[in-house]
């Protein structure tokens, strides 16, 4: 019985590591790739029946897209020298009040398949965590709602609860950071030249 017992328990173990272990590198999301060039991103993006609202060498948006089970009122797709760098999907919140749910559910799945992430809920004075003005803080600009997932491989995924004007909204980016570093260059070369 004791034999079984330690069998069972170096099985889940083993286990335990390797799922963690798989989730250490992270390649993109929604079957798309870091990297890859901007006619893959509408070709696959195209195939799920995404509603396509622009498209410009440097952005290309989607309206509506299934993501699992959520829907994302905007998706986009940011592209430096024809290599997808950054996905970000915008989850609209039509009721102030139900904008914590949205990220509350959208970080247990992330959590459920990345692990858990390092999390920072900060406000300033006269709000406070728990007050139940949380919502207001953050329209504000006196809090900030946040959690990020980084990955060996120079990839993160962070997920915050945002305000525009009177508009709650949590945003789920995906990044590469070192192909980031080429946006950043390129910003730098344009702000030379410009200023």
């Amino acid at each position: 019985m004791k034999k079984l017992l330690f069998l069972v328990l170096m099985v889940i173990i083993t286990n335990s590591l390797i799922a963690q272990s798989e989730q250490t590198e992270l390649a993109g999301a929604l079957g798309l790739t870091f990297g890859m060039n901007a006619t893959s991103v509408k070709d696959i993006m195209g195939k799920k029946g995404s509603t396509l609202r622009e498209a410009t060498p440097e952005i290309i948006t989607y309206e509506n897209v299934q993501i699992g089970t959520k829907k994302a009122d905007l998706l986009s797709f940011h592209i430096v020298n024809d290599k997808l760098h950054t996905i970000k999907a915008l989850f609209i919140s039509e009721i102030e009040a139900k904008t914590q749910d949205i990220y509350d559910d959208l970080k247990n799945i992330l959590a459920s398949k990345y692990g858990e992430p390092k999390s920072y809920r900060d406000f300033t004075d006269p709000y406070k965590d728990g007050d139940g003005y949380e919502m207001q803080a953050v329209r504000l600009g006196k809090a900030a709602i946040e959690s990020y997932w980084s990955f060996k491989n120079d990839k993160v995924i962070a997920l915050e609860i945002r305000a525009l004007k009177t508009e709650m909204y949590v945003s789920l980016v995906y990044q590469d950071s070192k192909l980031f570093e080429e946006v950043k260059a390129k910003q730098g070369i344009k702000n030379k030249a410009d200023f």
